[in-house]
């Protein structure tokens, strides 16, 4: 380790924390100066703050920058597999370039808030938008590392997704909520009584801002504590406690579902008997009854042939607001319409038939992905 004054120590690794990148690593050296950590949850954007570290080069160390707090709560698109993507960065815009990583980033008061990790760039340097990993991950995984050297993460068993642009009108819900596309059988969250469906609103309190907090708040537990959930079902909310299981990080599946994600491409065109075209011009989808798929269909849609009721989304226009607001993928199966089963086309139609032109309906929907359903809620709009 090199010092402020150019004195120079060894120091040995304590522990370290691949999934937050972060370590702790101890040197025998007395009369060091500390850095006081900040108070969770006490960043406001436009907060000013100071990053501190050696930019480019050893010769540029001890560099200052400063700038203001970005954004709060933003989520890394890297990574993949089942492996955990640890997030919620902060934003700033002080100037942070390769070589600052591992800089602390410092209130006006003199606290540490976070730890300078990324910036996003499309040059190589800095280009105004910089990460750092936050106080609360640090404490988390400093405490654990200090008292185990290793760090344990919780884990409540559900898959989510975002909830779609058309459901939250419709429904009035936040859109930082998350819905529930499963539950895992014998998990933390089936003990506490979650449902697929469900739209988790907070945990502990504190309002989600973006479905994929929901991730970031159980994993900075510990397993056995217990948190309390906000949780909306039809209609109603109420409040579930859960105690949290133990995560596997070398290969559980994150909290964070895909449901979001795009569905596969359809190539085949229903029948004009299944499909009418008055249907698919107002709702911007074409559909069809799931048992009448071939075997090749159901492989293209990843629909398991045990799978003999419900409607399913063949095609999809993508201007349309069944896939820009309500989140529909080609594959997507409707089983219900407004509580009402949808065993086939002629049940679909029906009930749609019967809703006053202009009306917005709830659509339950399964999306089948790699051996797993995930059961969704969603709002369509009758066209007037």
């Amino acid at each position: 380790i090199r010092f402020f004054d150019g004195s120079e120590a060894r120091a040995t690794l304590v522990g370290r924390d691949p999934a937050s990148d972060l370590a702790i690593i101890k040197v025998d050296k007395t009369g060091l100066p500390t850095v006081s950590l900040g108070q969770d949850n006490m960043l406001k954007v436009g907060q000013w703050v100071m990053a501190f570290g050696s930019p480019l080069s050893p010769d540029l160390s001890n560099t200052v920058t400063t700038g203001i707090v970005s954004a709060l709560g933003r989520y890394s698109s890297e990574g993949g597999g089942d492996q955990p993507r640890l997030g919620d960065y902060i934003q700033t815009d002080a100037a942070v370039n390769p070589g600052n990583s591992g800089g602390p980033l410092i209130n006006l008061r003199g606290e540490l808030v976070g730890l300078n990790n990324a910036i996003y760039t499309r040059t190589g340097g800095f280009q105004g938008i910089s990460f750092a990993i936050p106080v609360d991950v640090i404490r988390n995984v400093m405490n654990q590392l200090l008292e185990n050297g290793t760090v344990r993460r919780a884990m409540l068993g559900v898959t989510i997704g975002p909830v779609s642009a058309n459901l939250a009108a419709a429904d009035n819900i936040p859109r930082g909520a998350a819905q529930v596309g499963s539950v895992n059988d014998g998990s933390a969250g089936e003990r506490a009584g979650i449902r697929p469906g469900d739209v988790i609103l907070s945990v502990d309190g504190r309002a989600l801002r973006d479905y994929r907090e929901l991730t970031q708040r159980i994993l900075n537990k510990r397993p056995g504590d217990t948190v309390t959930l906000e949780v909306l079902r039809d209609g109603s909310r109420r409040t579930l406690s859960a105690r949290l299981d133990e995560r596997d990080m070398g290969g559980a599946r994150a909290e964070a579902a895909s449901s979001g994600k795009d569905g596969g491409t359809a190539t085949e065109k229903p029948s004009a008997a299944d499909q009418p075209g008055a249907f698919e011009e107002g709702l911007g989808f074409a559909y069809r009854n799931v048992a009448a798929l071939s075997a090749q269909q159901r492989e293209t849609f990843g629909l398991p042939a045990s799978v003999r009721t419900g409607v399913v989304v063949t095609d999809l226009s993508a201007t349309s607001s069944a896939f820009r607001d309500a989140g529909l993928t080609p594959g997507s199966l409707i089983t219900s319409v407004n509580g009402q089963a949808v065993g086939n086309v002629a049940d679909f139609e029906r009930i749609y038939r019967a809703l006053p032109a202009g009306q917005s309906f709830r659509v339950q929907v399964a999306n089948y992905r790699d051996g797993q359903v995930f059961q969704t809620r969603t709002a369509l709009t009758k066209p007037r």
